[in-house]
């Protein structure tokens, strides 16, 4: 049976979102896994809780937020085939984190599930974690049937990894998964499914998916890219430039920062969320010095940024608590020791330069 997937629509100033979406967890514990499934419709965030008056990077598409989807989807119609190659990420235990629970987060790749809820062709892998152990699982699946796990397929961190899913109809078609490292592949083949198919959505996903009637813990995947995205449809192939942009949101916290860029690439990062009292008037604007996105800060209101900061560049994982009042240098200063893997400390006059997406939470 399947969890209920609720969509949360952020209403920020300058902020226009997507039409309501249903998302679809999944259950990778076993190699069979049932669902079960309940439609909820988008439930805003309550006035003062979150504000984002522009974030940078995704210009040309809005972004939906999800309890369990991100990612991006291609809403139109006759999607015959969807492909995406990742680097298979090391899951680790997000901070804060049990060495005794075991943290998870999926990759995959698929046709509908979003526009249309009739049925999912899709294919991927499972990343999991406990303590200093980690574990993979390739999986296949024709939504609303059970998932299967390919056995005897190796995965490993950092193996380039290239799924593909195939529609031959609407109710048959095929999956592929290849191990680019290994030169390994698997595949399954579907017929006759009694759930049709749309064609309507061809997605690339990272998924907190559902176990037990509830959402995993969720692992730190730190970054997940698919490249070599694109999908087929009968007038050939097209790739992702303006597709339908997720996040996972789950209560006021935005766990993933998810853009597209050229027409072959879906990057997905670990955020970090930021608290404040007062006023909420500051902005998000690019910080071309430091690559990522600076929040300006101003003087009157206090701050405090915390999380995890993934630095893509550095490789470089850091637990932050950082106070922010009416001398932002003073207290970047009094934090410098913490911040010193960020470039220049992270900070320059009244900005702080960090990677990820910023969730404005008032408190």
């Amino acid at each position: 049976m399947k969890l209920t997937s609720v969509l949360l629509a952020l209403f920020g100033a300058e902020a226009v979102l997507a039409n309501p979406v249903v998302l679809v967890p999944r259950d990778s514990r076993a190699a069979k896994r049932a669902f079960q499934r309940k439609t909820s419709p988008p439930i805003p965030i309550a006035d003062g809780n979150v504000s984002l008056d522009s974030v940078e990077g995704n210009d040309t598409a809005q972004v939906s937020y999800s309890s369990n989807w991100a990612g991006a989807v291609l809403i139109g119609s006759g999607y015959k085939s969807v492909v995406g190659t990742i680097k298979v990420p090391t899951p680790k235990t997000p901070s804060g984190g049990s060495s005794s629970t075991t943290y998870s987060a999926s990759a995959w790749v698929g046709i509908d599930g979003d526009t249309c809820q009739t049925a999912i062709l899709q294919t991927g892998i499972d990343f999991n974690v406990r303590g200093s152990s980690v574990s993979f699982d390739a999986w296949y699946e024709w939504y609303p049937d059970y998932a299967y796990t390919f056995s005897g397929f190796a995965v490993s961190a950092g193996d380039s990894i290239r799924m593909t899913a195939t529609a031959t109809s609407t109710s048959a078609g095929s999956v592929k998964i290849e191990n680019l490292t290994t030169g390994k592949s698997v595949s399954h083949s579907f017929s006759g499914e009694s759930d049709m198919l749309c064609e309507t959505n061809a997605e690339w996903i990272v998924e907190d998916f559902s176990s037990g009637g509830s959402l995993v813990p969720f692992a730190n995947f730190g970054t997940v890219t698919f490249t070599g995205a694109s999908a087929t449809t009968g007038s050939g192939t097209v790739g992702v430039s303006g597709a339908q942009i997720f996040d996972i949101k789950q209560g006021n916290t935005v766990h993933t920062d998810c853009s597209v860029s050229g027409s072959s690439t879906v990057t997905c990062n670990l955020t970090l969320s930021v608290q404040h009292t007062g006023a909420l008037r500051s902005s998000v604007r690019k910080s071309e010095a430091h690559n990522g996105n600076c929040l300006n800060l101003g003087d009157e209101r206090t701050w405090v940024l915390e999380g995890v900061v993934n630095l893509i560049a550095g490789k470089t994982e850091l637990d932050l608590t950082i106070g922010m009042g009416k001398q932002p240098d003073t207290a970047r200063s009094q934090n410098l020791n913490r911040l010193a893997s960020i470039d220049a400390a992270g900070a320059y006059g009244s900005g702080l330069a960090i990677h990820g997406l910023l969730t404005f939470i008032k408190v």
